[in-house]
């Protein structure tokens, strides 16, 4: 199992992701105005968390700019100066959340490259499993956008994500064929397309009541971590 996944700071811990050069880029894309820039960093902080907060638990075309800015200490009117409207606001939030959960994902492909495919594969799926339940507001935002077929989400939030996704998985897979234990014809974008849509539909239907009801991967007879460790074995054993 991948602990990284477990111990890893929240997602919404920006101070990696909030640095002067992050923000100085952030303005250069209209994200967020010079006034945003001109705030100290722990007043910048401050404001980002208490959006991704709101955010997270209520969606983003729901956010509720009052509780946003009582959280973060600010006027409803400093959001505006920082953002210059409040679609600025859901703008930046998508954006940003989508640029930290997408290197967070990066962040675990050295690991995982090493290890067998196998137990990669596992420890990426099972990983991501404890990560999603440990922040379920983060899962919460990400699959209202994934599932729910918002389209003004689908770009900015989904596709970034999902691209992160994909990329670790062919990581993965390639340094398995160097390896020897995936077969040398073996199509490696496509195979990758394949391993990313099945673990990611038999994961996402262990996280999703919804989904569980028409994917079954749980029912009286069948336990969800059997159905994770038999997807991972099939996957494997028809790339060998």
């Amino acid at each position: 199992m991948n602990n990284g996944f477990m111990n890893h700071e929240s997602m919404v811990q920006v101070a990696r992701g909030l640095t002067a050069d992050a923000v100085v880029r952030l303005e250069e894309r209209g994200l967020v105005t010079a006034t945003f820039r001109r705030l100290a960093p722990d007043r910048q902080q401050a404001v980002v968390l208490a959006i991704l907060d709101e955010a997270f638990g209520r969606g983003p075309s729901r956010l509720r700019l009052k509780e946003a800015a009582q959280a973060a200490g600010v006027a409803v009117g400093s959001l505006y100066q920082y953002f210059g409207n409040r679609q600025g606001v859901i703008d930046f939030t998508v954006s940003f959340a989508a640029g930290l959960l997408a290197d967070e994902l990066r962040g675990y492909v050295p690991s995982l490259v090493e290890l067998p495919l196998a137990d990669g594969l596992r420890a990426w799926v099972g990983g991501g499993l404890e990560w999603s339940s440990d922040h379920s507001a983060v899962m919460r935002f990400f699959a209202r956008a994934a599932y729910e077929g918002d389209a003004a989400l689908e770009q900015t939030l989904v596709a970034p994500i999902a691209q992160a996704m994909l990329e670790a998985v062919t990581a993965m897979l390639q340094e398995a064929q160097r390896r020897g234990e995936v077969r040398a014809d073996v199509d490696l974008p496509v195979a990758a397309s394949v391993v990313h849509a099945a673990l990611s539909a038999t994961a996402d239907a262990v996280l999703l009541d919804h989904l569980g009801t028409y994917l079954l991967p749980a029912r009286p007879a069948v336990e969800a971590g059997r159905t994770l460790e038999a997807t991972v074995d099939l996957l494997c054993r028809g790339l060998a």
